[in-house]
């Protein structure tokens, strides 16, 4: 029987690259290709996820795996922004077939330097001024200019 892992934060950026700092895409599939496993990425506007299947035995190298590719991703520098939403509260760690107390033991270790608090925001904007745009069904605007003649 297989069992499934995910991990889910809320962001999003091309996971359909999965690839880790230390880990290219190459060695990633064949590592999960040697258990006999099976990984899917996908994303959506405001997440990410990832999910592993694979046997029973390969719980920890799975778990392993699936935080490495979250944890340490290979960014493109563009991409770097997108980390500092990666925090303890935005994220989900989910599996099926495995005893919660054995998954929070292979877990908890490799996700207990994660920062609890996002980012301090930026401060708001104070309004200046500014101008006021309205849109009517009135059809297209007319504007007329009169100069009286000396």
């Amino acid at each position: 029987m297989k069992h499934h892992i995910h991990l889910g934060p809320h962001t999003c950026w091309n996971v359909w690259r999965l690839t880790a700092q230390q880990r290219s895409h190459l060695r990633i599939v064949r590592e999960v290709e040697a258990i006999g496993g099976n990984v899917t990425a996908s994303a959506s506007l405001e997440q990410m996820g990832y999910t592993y299947d694979a046997m029973k035995t390969y719980v920890p190298e799975m778990v392993e795996m699936l935080i490495d590719c979250v944890r340490n991703p290979a960014f493109l520098d563009w991409e770097i922004n997108d980390q500092e939403n990666f925090t303890a509260p935005r994220m989900v760690l989910a599996a099926s077939g495995i005893e919660h107390e054995e998954l929070l033991k292979i877990a908890e270790p490799l996700l207990s330097d994660l920062p609890s608090q996002p980012h301090p925001q930026e401060p708001e904007s104070v309004y200046v001024r500014g101008d006021y745009h309205c849109q009517v069904d009135s059809g297209p605007p007319e504007a007329g200019l009169s100069r009286r003649r000396l």
